[in-house]
């Protein structure tokens, strides 16, 4: 009776077809439209990490958002007094950059620790408070006071 049962199941599945969870990937060697320099969604950004549109650079196509997520929005959504993913595209995490954002599409500020000079203590002790006013404090992100 168990065989029976496994038959029918099987020729169910065979007359099922191929079976995708999403779009098709394409082969590793093959170019994906998240790491090609060009802009297909037309957003104004080309590729991971800078599209929102894109989750990694992996990411077979450059896909179109309604809503742009937290780090791609113009808003301080977590209330550190810093917006979105580097906002510049020079690559590193400047003053105005929220170090809780790992790319465009990460659509959550929250940070997990703040850098030194932001954090509102007196880190190494000199009386002075974070940037600007700790004069070790190369810029909000800097994570060392002295």
């Amino acid at each position: 009776m168990r065989s029976d049962r496994a038959l029918t199941v099987l020729l169910l599945c065979a007359a099922c077809g191929t079976f995708s969870f999403g779009p098709e990937v394409p082969p590793l060697e093959q170019q994906r439209e998240c790491n090609d320099g060009l802009d297909q969604d037309g957003n104004g950004v080309a590729d991971f990490p800078y599209d929102p549109g894109c989750a990694s650079e992996l990411d077979p196509q450059e896909a179109p958002v309604a809503v742009a997520p937290a780090c791609a929005n113009g808003v301080d959504d977590d209330g550190d007094g810093r917006v979105d993913f580097d906002t510049n595209r020079d690559g590193t995490t400047n003053g105005s950059d929220d170090p809780g954002c790992q790319s465009a599409s990460d659509d959550d500020e929250f940070n997990v620790l703040l850098p030194a000079c932001a954090d509102g203590f007196d880190n190494d002790q000199d009386g002075e408070i974070d940037f600007p006013r700790d004069t070790g404090c190369s810029g909000r992100n800097d994570d060392d006071e002295t």
